[in-house]
């Protein structure tokens, strides 16, 4: 079988939205532009989530033969992304600007397995420093093989997405979403290293998708600091974010963790953001990147360590956005939704 061979080589990793999409130049009516990126839902305890892709291949859906990028950066055979710097709306590319027929696709993407004390292959920095934080090695969870011919490769996962999207005409720019909050497991059992379920990384295309952006007042943060009892547990500030029916206000003690198992009125988080300290000192600030069209409700907590599954009983939201209804996402644009007052 045929596959179509390209290179995709990465002088440097840019921090920030690429592409607005549209009809820009570049290509015929019968070829797009074609990108993808990485980009993370966070995740607390760790300095460093650093994976390595050295493949991505397009599958035509239909006929043609499958199209494939071979990742480089600075002479090394892949492309290492540290997950955690790039949150909310950055995005690491992998792939920019390269012309393909236009068409309906699937996707593989492959991600190199780390192996102890490996650097240059996928691994984990546990604790808050990097210098002074314990490597370990990590594997991404992917679906075996890829289809079509492609097959597998030693020592690495591969992420199949199998849900048909299009590229056409103009730019096409695509990223691949990895929620580390409710995806990174650590080590079971003999085993060593830690692990990215599949099922915590989609594909998304930036068309079709907006951004939520806000603050957290810093009397909100102390105020859930201090309703910890007896200072039990290490406080970890976070949004969470709830998909909502758009005429529906949802109370604070339906929405649960994603360690929860939701009862009939309870709903689970579909993503979630840190909430960092701004640059005066004084307010906090969250981003969250890549949600689809529709309708979400808000809620902070002081207590996202706790989202586990040993855990997940001392984990609550604390307080829910300043307007409790719905906040609409549309498609290229952020919103700005903020948690002013101590309720």
């Amino acid at each position: 079988m045929k596959i179509l061979k390209y290179t995709a080589v990465a002088t440097a990793l840019s921090i920030g939205l690429y592409g607005c999409g549209g009809d820009s130049g570049g290509g015929s009516s019968t070829t797009g532009q074609f990108s993808l990126g990485v980009s993370d839902a966070p995740i607390d305890d760790v300095a460093s989530v650093k994976v390595f892709y050295n493949r991505v291949v397009l599958l035509p859906v239909g006929s043609g033969e499958p199209i494939e990028f071979e990742l480089s950066q600075d002479g090394e055979e892949s492309i290492g992304v540290d997950l955690p710097n790039y949150q909310g709306s950055n995005v690491a590319p992998l792939v920019t600007d390269q012309e393909v027929p236009a068409g309906d696709y699937k996707l593989c993407l492959f991600a190199l397995d780390g192996a102890e004390m490996r650097d240059d292959l996928s691994h984990v920095i546990v604790g808050s420093d990097i210098d002074s934080g314990t490597h370990a090695p990590l594997q991404v969870q992917g679906d075996g093989t890829c289809p079509q011919g492609v097959g597998d490769e030693p020592d690495a996962g591969v992420l199949y997405f199998n849900k048909t999207f299009s590229i056409n005409a103009g730019n096409n720019d695509f990223v691949a979403e990895f929620d580390l909050r409710r995806g990174l497991k650590e080590p079971v059992g003999q085993n060593t290293h830690y692990t990215i379920q599949r099922t915590s990384v989609q594909l998304i295309n930036n068309l079709e998708t907006g951004h939520i952006k806000g603050t957290v007042n810093l009397n909100v943060v102390d105020a859930c600091d201090e309703a910890i009892p007896d200072n039990a547990i290490t406080a970890v500030n976070a949004v969470y974010v709830y998909p909502t029916e758009p005429e529906e206000v949802l109370d604070r003690a339906n929405m649960v963790g994603f360690s929860a198992t939701p009862t009939e009125t309870e709903v689970a988080p579909i993503t979630s953001a840190n909430v960092n300290l701004a640059e005066d000192g004084v307010t906090y600030e969250y981003e969250v990147g890549f949600l689809g069209e529709g309708t979400y409700s808000l809620g902070y907590t002081c207590t996202a360590g706790e989202d586990t599954e040993e855990a997940i009983e001392n984990f609550s939201i604390y307080q829910i956005s300043d307007d409790p209804n719905p906040v609409k996402v549309i498609p290229n644009e952020t919103i700005t939704i903020n948690f002013s007052e101590q309720v």
